[in-house]
């Protein structure tokens, strides 16, 4: 699936962006579903939730084991800030995975992207976990915004 309506929409980073955020909004609203169907989850089974609705609206079943946990590992780094910006972030990748062989072939698409403000937004919030990872903190940070999945884990190790 192309996502541009023609060679020069993709080096065109507002229309990138514009797309990028188009996306957020979808996610938000699925979001927003979810919390209202699921109050007393937290931010990490909403991420993974979304995860996989994007994943059934590409064929794949929800439901099954492989599919929880791919969720799940999929979205942990982005249950690792205000939900808010969880999401933010969350759109951000799946618009990316969902267009990674068409981005990945084009060094226009590439420069364009690089340049939105949503881009950086990403590099932004995802620092913070990033470096959480590399100082052996990321447990620590999860478990600021996902408590009883953090204390679910420790009570399996």
């Amino acid at each position: 699936m192309n996502i541009f309506r023609n060679s020069n929409e993709s080096n065109d980073s507002r229309v990138l962006e514009n797309k990028i955020r188009t996306q957020q909004k979808l996610i938000e609203e699925y979001y927003k579903n979810f919390e209202k169907m699921y109050p007393d989850k937290e931010p990490h089974d909403y991420l993974a939730e979304i995860w996989l609705s994007r994943s059934a609206s590409y064929g794949l079943d929800p439901h099954t084991t492989e599919s929880q946990i791919a969720a799940y590992s999929f979205t942990a780094d982005f249950a690792c800030m205000p939900i808010i910006n969880g999401i933010k972030a969350l759109a951000f990748y799946i618009f990316y995975k969902e267009n990674e062989s068409l981005i990945e072939d084009d060094i226009n698409i590439q420069r364009a992207l690089s340049e939105t403000q949503v881009n950086k937004e990403f590099e932004k919030l995802m620092k913070p976990v990033y470096e959480a990872h590399d100082n052996e903190t990321w447990f620590d940070l999860y478990s600021k915004y996902n408590p009883n999945h953090a204390k679910e884990m420790n009570e399996n190790v």
